[in-house]
């Protein structure tokens, strides 16, 4: 019994440094690139910081090419060309719980476009089974959401850089 009282409770020592994880030290603050290719349009893909689920990310995916693991509050950055690309994620962790939110962007010119991740939660505190008040939350939505540049100039201007994995998709 003891074995499983210790495992549980390291489980949560785990669980809430795993939630306590934020911004890297070394952290790169948003920045607007210049640089353009010729043929190639810049896509931006953020998520905005949430106190729901900040410890955990999916991997995105575009037409099935592994983009960015993007997490709370980061953003990256590639070159696309023009055309039609199908979204998807893929869970990193077990006690994720995103699992595929799928989406399309069409990609038209050669500009700059801004691809969010949107999630909503709202929040509530219910009883256990022992009678003990617990937080707990329920998913508004999950989606992908392409936003003018003004907006999200203002939003993405918080958040930090983390590498793709590919830098430009063809």
């Amino acid at each position: 019994m003891n074995f499983f009282k210790s495992l549980a409770f390291v489980s949560l020592i785990l669980l809430v440094a795993g939630c306590a994880t934020g911004r890297p030290q070394n952290a790169q603050d948003f920045h607007q690139e210049t640089e353009s290719h010729e043929g190639f349009a810049r896509l931006y893909i953020y998520r905005l910081h949430n106190d729901v689920g900040g410890a955990i990310w999916s991997d995105v995916s575009l037409n099935g090419t592994k983009v960015v693991g993007l997490k709370d509050d980061a953003y990256t950055t590639i070159l696309i060309k023009p055309g039609r690309y199908n979204i998807t994620t893929e869970d990193t962790s077990i006690i994720s719980g995103f699992g595929n939110i799928a989406g399309t962007i069409n990609i038209e010119d050669t500009g700059a476009y801004y691809l969010k991740f949107d999630v909503s939660y709202e929040t509530f505190t219910k009883i256990n089974g022992s009678g003990y008040a617990e937080p707990d939350f329920k998913v508004n939505y999950q989606r992908w959401t392409v936003v003018p540049k003004d907006e999200a100039l203002k939003e993405i201007s918080g958040c930090y850089f983390i590498d793709p994995a590919v830098k430009t998709l063809p």
